[in-house]
């Protein structure tokens, strides 16, 4: 058992914040299927601070059990950026030194924070000190493969008062190519004493098993494995629960919580941008299957929602599609 300020996790398998993707839709969709603990995607530190009235509240709306990722460098920045979120309400603030995108690395964010182990120590004690609602991290292996620093990492922010720590067992020059490497982090996990969890490439009931096995993590983080497949989370904790495996939805049911979750989107949103966003999550729904090419071939250029669904309709019913096996 895990326990976070108000929150504990039994045997925990929790949503990654994820940037463009981890939107209240997306978490809402996720928590349909089980109570799957989710993280807001990645907010800026900076921008929190500059947000207007109208945003917070929309972000407010969105906390039911969801914590907010915070990035940044600047320890006063973020420091500030954390006492705003605490007062929004949310559960606990996780910050981020695991994004390798060049966007935020450029920006000596992200994963980049890692190579500056002073920095680091200096952020992670302001923000801290500053909240009284738990502190998490989510970092990667390290840098490369000649600057595997994530134990001292571990280390720094466990004596800062961080009271989770979840590692992405790749590096930042890795991305998200070559496999994770999950028994890196059980070097972490025997060396610490706070919870660890572990992240990448858990994308079913055995990548979890054996995530959990070589890392001897006290739970996992689903990541992209989630694209397309949001009962994917609640499946692998029904697995990790039980040991025992649930079946995915049929087609027609994955037709529908696709449909939904399209509606959703326009929703929140409105129909222009939900439009525009709606396409990706209607790619990942369909990848596996045959035809889902051309199908989206179809539909990625097509601003009238309800031609998408007709689209999205047919090829849930087209029967020649789904050769290949659902996730």
């Amino acid at each position: 058992m895990i326990k976070l300020g108000k929150i504990s996790f039994n045997n925990p398998v929790l949503l990654a914040p994820m940037s463009g993707v981890t939107d209240e839709p997306f978490r809402s969709n996720v928590k349909k299927f089980g109570d799957i603990f989710t993280y807001t995607e990645m907010v800026a530190s900076s921008d929190i601070l500059k947000t207007d009235l109208q945003s917070i509240k929309k972000l407010q709306n969105s906390l039911n059990n969801n914590a907010i990722q915070i990035v940044g460098r600047d320890p006063n920045i973020m420091k500030q950026a954390a006492i705003l979120c605490e007062g929004l309400g949310t559960s606990f603030i996780d910050i981020n030194m695991g994004c390798p995108a060049r966007k935020v690395v450029n920006s000596y964010c992200g994963a980049a924070l890692m190579r500056d182990e002073e920095l680091v120590k200096r952020l992670l004690d302001a923000v801290c000190n500053s909240v009284k609602i738990p502190v998490t991290l989510k970092m990667r292996l390290g840098w490369d493969n000649d600057n595997l620093n994530a134990l001292k990492i571990a280390r720094i922010a466990q004596e800062s008062g961080v009271k989770m720590i979840t590692v992405h067992a790749r590096t930042r020059k890795q991305m998200f190519k070559d496999k994770a490497r999950w028994k890196l982090v059980k070097i972490i996990k025997d060396s610490i004493s706070i919870p660890v969890i572990i992240n990448g490439d858990i994308v079913c009931e055995n990548t979890a098993k054996l995530a959990l096995e070589e890392s001897n993590a006290d739970g996992i983080m689903i990541g992209r494995g989630a694209y397309g497949a949001p009962w994917l989370p609640s499946k692998i904790k029904y697995y990790i629960d039980t040991g025992k495996i649930l079946s995915s939805p049929s087609i027609e049911d994955q037709m529908y919580i696709l449909l939904n979750h399209y509606e959703s989107l326009l929703s929140y949103y409105g129909i222009n941008k939900g439009t525009r966003i709606a396409r990706k999550h209607i790619q990942w729904a369909t990848k596996n299957f045959s035809n889902s090419a051309s199908f989206f071939q179809s539909i990625c250029k097509e601003i009238s929602p309800n031609i998408v669904k007709e689209h999205i309709i047919y090829f849930f019913n087209t029967k020649k599609n789904f050769s290949m096996s659902s996730v």
